[in-house]
């Protein structure tokens, strides 16, 4: 399945709950609180992968990602499963697999390297930034949870709250919620690029 039509797709949906009942004022205000979300944990072919939003990653972290970063962190896991795994050949490398956070009206989010959002933190936070990402390497069937950080910077039209995210365009505001949303990014397997999306859960 392409990112574009991952992207397509997460935006129907989203316009597809636009027209739920509101309680608030509907010129000023859509909830989409009536989306169907993707589930958080997915196996394609031998992948397995599971995605999750934090509200207190502040006790992770030591801070605030969303407030003192401009980052939005979310905790993925990656591993084999199934026949076939002890002897499949994959590969992740964090930077290198163009991780995309899709909201559910289609906006999409890049992954940060974790040193990046570490320089934007004081240093002790920044260690535990880097000692919690996603690690690159093999896959195997014991792989651990890590971190992915999703770059809010020049998202000023974005407020990340609780597990919401509210999207204000042309003084509407949309809330968007996580569990709503998409991770997407490329494993190598066997030596070729594999897609994977999952959604997130909490």
């Amino acid at each position: 399945m392409s990112r574009t039509f991952l992207v397509a797709a997460v935006g129907l949906c989203a316009a597809c709950a636009s027209s739920s009942p509101s309680n608030s004022d509907p010129t000023t205000h859509l909830t989409f609180a009536d989306t169907r979300g993707f589930p958080a944990q997915k196996l394609d072919g031998l992948v397995f992968g599971a995605a999750r939003w934090d509200e207190r990653h502040d006790e992770v972290f030591g801070v605030d990602l969303v407030r003192s970063a401009d980052v939005l962190p979310i905790a993925v896991t990656v591993r084999l499963r199934g026949a076939g795994q002890d002897e499949a050949r994959a590969w992740l490398n964090p930077e290198r697999m163009g991780a995309e956070l899709v909201l559910a009206d289609g906006t999409t989010l890049s992954a940060l390297p974790a040193r990046a959002v570490a320089a934007r933190v004081a240093e002790r936070h920044g260690e535990r930034v880097e000692k919690r990402a996603l690690a690159t390497g093999l896959l195997s069937p014991r792989g651990e949870e890590g971190w992915l950080y999703f770059d809010l910077a020049g998202h000023d039209d974005l407020e990340v709250e609780d597990a919401c995210v509210e999207h204000s365009v042309d003084g509407r505001t949309r809330r968007l919620l996580l569990d709503q949303s998409l991770v997407t990014f490329d494993v190598t397997l066997d030596g070729r690029e594999q897609s994977f999306c999952v959604g997130i859960g909490r």
